[in-house]
Protein backbone atom coordinates (compact mmCIF):
# COMPACT_ATOMS: atom_id res chain seq x y z
CA UNK A 1 0.00 0.00 0.00
CA UNK A 2 1.36 3.57 -0.48
CA UNK A 3 1.89 6.30 1.62
CA UNK A 4 -1.24 8.00 0.40
CA UNK A 5 -3.32 4.87 0.89
CA UNK A 6 -1.94 4.62 4.09
CA UNK A 7 -2.37 8.20 5.40
CA UNK A 8 -6.21 8.02 4.15
CA UNK A 9 -7.11 4.83 6.45
CA UNK A 10 -5.15 6.27 9.30
CA UNK A 11 -7.00 9.62 8.60
CA UNK A 12 -10.50 7.59 8.42
CA UNK A 13 -9.63 5.63 11.51
CA UNK A 14 -8.78 8.68 13.78
CA UNK A 15 -11.70 10.57 12.57
CA UNK A 16 -14.42 7.28 12.36
CA UNK A 17 -17.97 7.65 13.15
CA UNK A 18 -18.08 4.17 14.88
CA UNK A 19 -15.44 4.52 17.96
CA UNK A 20 -17.28 2.23 20.01
CA UNK A 21 -17.34 -0.35 17.53
CA UNK A 22 -13.41 -0.54 16.83
CA UNK A 23 -13.21 -0.35 20.50
CA UNK A 24 -15.26 -3.67 21.05
CA UNK A 25 -13.62 -4.74 18.10
CA UNK A 26 -9.76 -4.58 19.15
CA UNK A 27 -11.57 -5.62 22.77
CA UNK A 28 -12.68 -9.06 21.25
CA UNK A 29 -9.04 -9.34 19.26
CA UNK A 30 -7.12 -9.17 22.72
CA UNK A 31 -9.52 -11.81 24.01
CA UNK A 32 -8.91 -13.93 20.98
CA UNK A 33 -5.01 -13.09 21.58
CA UNK A 34 -5.71 -14.39 25.60
CA UNK A 35 -7.38 -17.24 24.55
CA UNK A 36 -4.85 -18.56 22.13
CA UNK A 37 -2.69 -18.04 24.95
CA UNK A 38 -4.88 -20.02 27.73
CA UNK A 39 -5.54 -22.62 24.87
CA UNK A 40 -2.11 -23.55 24.34
CA UNK A 41 -0.85 -23.74 28.15
CA UNK A 42 -3.69 -25.78 29.39
CA UNK A 43 -3.09 -27.76 26.14
CA UNK A 44 0.56 -28.09 27.37
CA UNK A 45 -0.40 -29.07 30.86
CA UNK A 46 -2.94 -31.94 29.80
CA UNK A 47 -0.47 -33.13 27.62
CA UNK A 48 2.14 -33.52 30.48
CA UNK A 49 -0.31 -35.22 32.82
CA UNK A 50 -1.34 -37.45 29.84
CA UNK A 51 2.45 -39.68 30.21
CA UNK A 52 2.15 -39.66 26.56
CA UNK A 53 4.41 -42.38 24.62
CA UNK A 54 7.35 -41.07 22.24
CA UNK A 55 5.83 -40.25 19.37
CA UNK A 56 2.15 -39.20 21.18
CA UNK A 57 4.25 -36.78 22.86
CA UNK A 58 5.80 -35.18 19.81
CA UNK A 59 1.88 -34.74 18.27
CA UNK A 60 0.66 -33.48 21.43
CA UNK A 61 3.52 -30.76 21.37
CA UNK A 62 2.77 -29.95 17.94
CA UNK A 63 -0.72 -29.82 19.00
CA UNK A 64 -0.32 -27.63 21.44
CA UNK A 65 1.64 -24.53 19.38
CA UNK A 66 -0.75 -25.29 16.00
CA UNK A 67 -4.15 -24.91 17.46
CA UNK A 68 -3.41 -20.96 19.20
CA UNK A 69 -1.12 -20.34 16.26
CA UNK A 70 -4.71 -20.86 14.17
CA UNK A 71 -6.65 -18.90 16.60
CA UNK A 72 -4.28 -15.94 15.88
CA UNK A 73 -4.63 -16.38 12.85
CA UNK A 74 -8.19 -16.74 13.06
CA UNK A 75 -7.88 -13.28 15.54
CA UNK A 76 -6.38 -11.57 13.16
CA UNK A 77 -7.73 -11.98 9.86
CA UNK A 78 -11.38 -11.06 11.67
CA UNK A 79 -10.15 -8.25 13.50
CA UNK A 80 -8.85 -6.92 9.97
CA UNK A 81 -12.21 -7.86 8.58
CA UNK A 82 -14.56 -6.01 10.96
CA UNK A 83 -12.03 -2.85 10.49
CA UNK A 84 -12.39 -2.73 6.54
CA UNK A 85 -16.16 -2.58 7.46
CA UNK A 86 -16.10 0.42 9.32
CA UNK A 87 -13.32 1.44 7.10
CA UNK A 88 -15.88 1.08 4.17
CA UNK A 89 -18.92 2.76 6.48
CA UNK A 90 -16.79 5.57 7.00
CA UNK A 91 -15.86 6.45 3.84
CA UNK A 92 -19.43 6.56 2.25
CA UNK A 93 -19.98 8.63 5.13
CA UNK A 94 -17.68 10.97 4.24
CA UNK A 95 -18.08 10.46 0.40
CA UNK A 96 -21.61 11.24 1.21
CA UNK A 97 -21.15 14.40 3.45
CA UNK A 98 -18.88 16.04 1.00
CA UNK A 99 -21.41 15.44 -1.91
CA UNK A 100 -24.30 16.57 0.76
CA UNK A 101 -22.23 19.91 1.18
CA UNK A 102 -21.15 20.92 -2.15
CA UNK A 103 -24.64 20.34 -3.28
Amino acid sequence: MDARKKQYVAQIRSNTAYPTYRTIVGVIAVLGYLTAVIVGIVQYFVMQKARLGSDEHVKGLLFCFVVPVLIVIATAFLKEAALILADISDSITDANSKNQSGA
